[in-house]
């Protein structure tokens, strides 16, 4: 029987300037697919300010409303990790923009922390972001790209 997967998200006193409400919905599968060979473990859901931002200016307030990073924790099942090297999984979260998967470390002035528990099926990360967030991972061994030699 594999764990009950869990997703458990931190908000520091501080990190918010204005009173909000957020919501966390899962999802089934990430609206834009991650790049080979990133792999996704399973797990997605989106995080944000409820209501979503309507405008322009709302949207860009909204796309880092924190000031403090936030933690958010994810525990997985190993069924999650199928083809996926465990040491590998990060959590990303889709840049709207540009519709690229980003680290979701990378989203505040100085980087966020990576916490890896393989043992309990656990990863903690710190974050500014909130938006779509997938827990993505690479197969073992890496990729091996060879040339396609036709006649």
């Amino acid at each position: 029987i594999s764990p009950v997967q869990a997703i458990i998200i931190r908000i520091p006193p501080g990190a918010i300037l204005d009173p909000r409400i957020f919501r966390l919905l899962p999802v089934q599968k990430p609206s834009v697919p991650p790049p080979s060979p990133r792999r996704p473990a399973g797990m997605f859901f989106i995080f944000q300010p409820d209501p979503p931002a309507a405008t322009a200016l709302q949207q860009a307030l909204f796309e880092t409303p924190f000031v403090l990073p936030v933690e958010l924790t994810l525990e997985y099942s190993d069924a999650d990790l199928a083809g996926i090297a465990e040491d590998s999984l990060f959590l990303a979260v889709l840049d709207e923009t540009s519709g690229e998967w980003l680290d979701a470390t990378t989203t505040c002035p100085s980087p966020g922390a990576v916490l890896r528990q393989p043992e309990e099926n656990r990863i903690t990360v710190t974050s500014c972001a909130s938006g779509e967030f997938a827990l993505l991972g690479s197969p073992p061994g890496g990729a091996l790209y060879l040339p396609l030699i036709q006649r």
